[in-house]
């Protein structure tokens, strides 16, 4: 197992790396997280408030999924105001800038399908109206958030700032030893 770094651990407003842009876009990723993770209790809940209308199988499957999400968007809502060694062990791709940008992205994308679903259930007067239309709201915010982190990582990259953060964490093997084809005996 590889160490976990203890400068990416603790609140996430107070590492020194941190610009102004990550933070707000953490703030955002965390409301994000509310979003889907609502995605995920209405996905859990469809199969028994509409029991009539899933087979076994259906909703068995939908509660899964709905599962899923909650597990993963309490992790990255957990992840982007306080950075802890299990989550950085267990969901890696959430402590680097293209690991979020990407998992805000896929679950807007992955979620699309559900858009209708949710804009039926959220005309209703309820609870379930109100927590349909907040995870409407959190699909379309992930993917504006997805979108918004891979465009400032594409920037970071082009201006060298994500380059010389990589450099000098050590993440990055020297050119010198790539497969030059070292010395043959």
């Amino acid at each position: 197992m590889s160490a976990v770094s203890d400068d990416n651990l603790g609140c996430r407003c107070t590492i020194p790396t941190s610009d102004r842009f990550e933070v707000a876009l953490r703030f955002a990723g965390a409301l994000g997280c509310v979003g889907l993770f609502l995605l995920g209790l209405v996905l859990f809940q469809l199969p028994f408030e509409y029991s009539n209308s899933f087979s076994a199988g259906t909703g068995a499957s939908c509660a899964a999924q709905g599962i899923g999400i909650m597990v993963i968007s309490a992790a990255a809502f957990v992840d982007n105001i306080y950075g802890t060694v299990c989550i950085q062990r267990n969901f890696g791709f959430l402590t680097h800038f293209c690991g979020r940008g990407l998992f805000f992205m896929l679950m807007g994308l992955y979620a699309a399908p559900t858009i209708s679903v949710l804009k039926q259930l959220g005309e209703q007067d309820n609870t379930s109206g109100t927590q349909a239309t907040l995870a409407l709201v959190g699909v379309i915010f992930s993917l504006l958030l997805g979108t918004a982190h891979l465009v400032l990582l594409c920037y970071r990259l082009l201006d060298g700032s994500e380059k010389k953060e990589l450099n000098a964490s050590g993440s990055v093997v020297p050119p010198s030893s790539l497969g030059g084809g070292g010395a043959s005996a």
